[in-house]
């Protein structure tokens, strides 16, 4: 009967340390599944942000050409306006002239409402 009893002893402690093993093994899960969560976050975060900069760069980058391009146009205008003027002719006969002025306006306000949609896209 005592060897009996030394055996289930023995049992009931191998038991016991399965047990703790298995719960030991549920909350190794548990900090791993923390932890990805986490990693995630962080990778989302670093994307973002990069993207944020690459965007910012972009936006100054059209933001330049665009620039540079309406300067262009207005001084070909002004170049246009002053020798039609020479020749005592009216500039808006020209259908070039009348197109690249009208869409000197256009473009210069929709720029405007482009620019403002982008910011409030990224905040």
């Amino acid at each position: 009967m005592n060897t009996l009893q030394n055996v289930y002893d023995r049992l009931s402690d191998k038991t016991e340390l399965a047990k703790h093993e298995v719960e030991l093994s549920l909350v190794d899960n548990l900090n791993k599944s923390s932890k990805e969560i986490y990693d995630s976050i962080q990778n989302a975060r670093l994307g973002l942000d990069k993207a944020s900069k690459e965007y910012r760069l972009l936006e100054v980058k059209f933001e330049k050409e665009f620039i540079k391009a309406m300067s262009n146009a207005k001084e070909n205008l002004k170049q246009f306006d002053s020798a039609s003027k020479q020749l005592g002719i009216d500039p808006n006969e020209s259908k070039e002239y009348k197109y690249l002025s009208l869409q000197l306006n256009v473009k210069g306000k929709d720029y405007g409402q482009m620019q403002q949609s982008f910011r409030d896209k990224i905040g």
